[in-house]
């Protein structure tokens, strides 16, 4: 039974709530327009509401209770408006889209710079229906200057100008919108005598402006400002005075955002120069392809040192080709290194040089002549022999020396000896005779263990 009575009093809230969204609709006027807008709202309905919530811009908060009213949009924009109904069987939601519209004015300016007095046509292209009334405010003074939609306008004095423009259609819808005029002086102080590089590559890069102070008076804190489509500015250096008459030079550092030729501004003490820069279209580099190449490149240096082995060997004068050798490993290195790390342009620049360094080496083999054995050249291949041979003489020559003086003093010793013995044999009178021995003896250059021994035999005589 409960449950019966509770899908009943459903039935009944459903019914309800249909026959309220069905009965009521929320009517705006106009839905459409130019801002700032006024819409009138109502509620069409059978049954009269017995409550009214207005939200005309749907940010949760009621703006109005009241059962017919208007509600004004001052910005462009599309806003969905919404009103809670509360009837006698039921609440019931209804929305409505306000589109709210400005005007639709775009301005240009011909030209946006040159040299005072500049002479700028404006113009104001409107697509909107109604007459418009137009202000212009050519320096930014608050002061209306023309109100004519597409004036021109001579600026006598250097300066950067903020042009205010204002549009409106009588009803206090309008709409304003602004741009820059840049006037540079007749006679510029500043002189640009030359600047570089003009090649670049992409990516950030410094130019080097040469100026000369051709004014009379010297300028304070000077920089440039390069601008201009594919290049960005990202600083300048700076020079404190710049005199009369006086030359430096400013840096600035730009970064390449395109390939081709760029043209750009360059701006120095409020003077702009035309610039232009032919930028280097950028190479990109296949890491598998180096690495390919940099392996044929050691198959070729492994040939030509096999070359070079076989003509030493044979005696062909290739001595000077393995200093070459040298120097391309360490390039072949390098290279090898660099594709790791990423820097392929660097790694194609090295392995080219490898290449041309390689041709150079195979044809200084295939010219190498064989070399004539020259009495010096065989002397400076076989040093280490002929060393060898002159250390041995030497040594061989020390012994010699010593054996001949050791046979000198033998002999000498015989001779003496053989003296003494031809003394006594002489001798007739033996008590004289004796003393003439031992004299002799004394006086003999024997060495000292031949005295001894001498000494010892006539001791044992006596």
């Amino acid at each position: 039974m409960l449950q019966k009575l509770v899908m009943f009093i459903l039935l009944v809230l459903a019914a309800s709530i249909a026959w309220a969204d069905t009965g009521a609709t929320l009517l705006a006027d106009p839905e459409q327009g130019l801002a700032p807008l006024t819409v009138s709202f109502t509620i069409d309905s059978a049954d009269t509401p017995a409550a009214y919530s207005w939200d005309f811009d749907t940010d949760g908060t009621v703006d109005s209770t009241e059962a017919q009213l208007t509600h004004t949009y001052s910005t462009a924009g599309t806003y969905l408006a919404t009103v809670e109904v509360t009837f006698t069987n039921g609440t019931v939601t209804l929305h409505q889209n306000i589109i709210v519209e400005s005007l639709a004015v775009t301005i240009s300016a011909e030209p946006l710079s040159g040299k005072a007095p500049l002479t700028v046509q404006f113009t104001a292209d409107t697509s909107s229906e109604v007459p418009l009334n137009y202000a212009w405010d050519f320096n930014n003074d608050s002061t209306v200057d023309s109100i004519a939609q597409n004036p021109r306008h001579t600026f006598d004095n250097p300066g950067d100008y903020a042009v205010v423009f204002t549009a409106d259609d009588g009803h206090g819808r309008n709409v304003t919108k602004a741009l820059n005029i840049e006037v540079a002086s007749d006679q510029p102080s500043i002189n640009i005598t030359s600047y570089f590089p003009r090649t670049l590559a992409q990516g950030e890069q410094d130019i080097t402006f040469l100026i000369r102070n051709q004014g009379r008076e010297a300028l304070q804190d000077v920089k440039a400002k390069v601008i201009g489509p594919g290049l960005q500015h990202i600083s300048s250096t700076a020079i404190e005075e710049l005199g009369s008459g006086d030359e430096d030079s400013i840096t600035v550092r730009i970064k390449i955002l395109q390939e081709g030729t760029l043209r750009g501004t360059v701006k120095i003490a409020g003077t702009n120069y035309p610039v232009e820069f032919t930028v280097a279209q950028t190479v990109k580099y296949n890491p598998d392809e180096l690495q390919q190449l940099l392996n044929q490149l050691k198959a070729k240096l492994q040939e030509q040192e096999a070359i070079y082995a076989d003509k030493k060997a044979k005696g062909f004068g290739v001595t000077e080709v393995y200093d070459s050798f040298k120097s391309i490993k360490e390039q072949l290195r390098s290279a090898e290194e660099k594709i790791l790390t990423g820097k392929l342009a660097e790694a194609k620049v090295s392995l080219d040089l490898v290449g041309t360094a390689l041709e150079e080496t195979k044809v200084n083999l295939q010219l190498a002549k064989k070399q004539e054995q020259t009495l010096m050249m065989w002397l400076k291949d076989n040093a280490l022999a002929i060393t060898a041979i002159v250390a041995a003489i030497g040594t061989l020559s020390g012994i010699m020396i010593k054996l001949t003086h050791h046979a000198k003093k033998v002999g000498e010793n015989v001779k003496q000896k053989i003296m003494v013995k031809r003394t006594i044999t002489s001798s007739t009178h033996p008590a004289p005779g004796t003393q003439v021995i031992k004299e002799v003896v004394e006086t003999s250059d024997a060495p000292p263990e031949e005295k001894k021994e001498e000494e010892g035999k006539k001791d044992a005589k006596g």
